[in-house]
């Protein structure tokens, strides 16, 4: 008996404390592994105010992250565009946001940064985006997934090593995306 408690004591250490995080308008939740923090901004445009919102979540033991990878790195960007910016079915920010994700990732991971897989979302309720950089000389990826959702940026990424993108954390947090179709 002694033993099974053991065993099920260092299991929950070992078990990743999901957080959720809604924005204040309640339209969406993503789970990030951990605690997490959040800054905002906002960036006046010739179509209006963009308020852009930073969820971010680095693993460290300080953090809680009991599988403690210091080199991934979560992160949730939301940019709220003005009512009526984009038609329901448009991925033309996607594309605005992936180049300029790319010059970002090579300051990030390396000038040899390349986009390495590119797939459309199959969903009905958003459209959205899979993307994978990777530098071959660093062996560094980052794995983002890129949603236009009521006139709302919404990118999920993880910027990680190769060993450690592969980790069931890095693909639970990418699919955590849950809009709130109420």
């Amino acid at each position: 008996m002694a033993n099974l408690f053991k065993i099920l004591f260092i299991g929950t250490l070992f078990c990743v404390q999901w957080n959720v995080y809604r924005p204040d308008d309640n339209s969406f939740s993503v789970k990030l592994p951990g605690k997490y923090e959040t800054s905002t901004d906002t960036i006046s445009t010739d179509i209006g105010d963009i308020a852009v919102t930073l969820v971010h979540h680095r693993c460290r033991i300080d953090n809680y992250c009991f599988h403690d990878d210091p080199h991934s790195d979560y992160a949730l960007v939301h940019m709220d565009y003005p009512l009526g910016t984009f038609p329901k079915d448009s991925t033309e920010l996607i594309d605005l946001f992936i180049e300029e994700s790319i010059e970002n990732r090579r300051l990030e991971l390396g000038k040899e940064t390349i986009i390495d897989y590119k797939a459309d979302l199959d969903r009905e309720d958003y459209n959205g985006m899979m993307v994978r950089f990777s530098n071959p000389s660093t062996k560094a990826l980052c794995k983002g997934k890129f949603i236009v959702y009521d006139d709302r940026l919404i990118v999920l990424q993880v910027v990680s090593s190769s060993k450690q993108i592969q980790r069931q954390e890095v693909g639970q947090f990418l699919d955590s995306f849950d809009p709130n179709l109420e």
